[in-house]
């Protein structure tokens, strides 16, 4: 009796667009782009791999937005970004 429990709010990121399972996920130190992508199912054959949005909320309100090619991280030509608590991954549809 008279115990207080406090947890901490977990952190989450959220995978949308072109993604086979769309939905928020648990974010964790060290969670890569294609490891969430990976997490929510993987990228539909529709997505356009080359235009990866990473939406991420700054101080203020601000936003930042970073634009990734997943060919490049796969051919090693650039580093799989790290993810930040409450980023938002945005995959868009490619119009052949």
């Amino acid at each position: 009796p008279g115990d207080t429990l406090f947890a901490r709010k977990a952190h989450e990121i959220y995978v949308i667009g072109e993604i086979n399972r769309s939905g928020s996920y648990p974010w964790q130190e060290g969670l890569s782009l294609l490891r969430a992508i990976s997490l929510a199912g993987g990228l539909k054959v529709t997505a356009k791999e080359s235009a990866i949005e990473i939406i991420r909320r700054g101080e203020g309100g601000s936003k930042k937005r970073l634009y990734v090619d997943i060919d490049r991280i796969l051919d090693r030509k650039t580093s799989d970004p790290l993810l930040q608590p409450d980023d938002v991954i945005m995959v868009p549809e490619s119009f052949f």
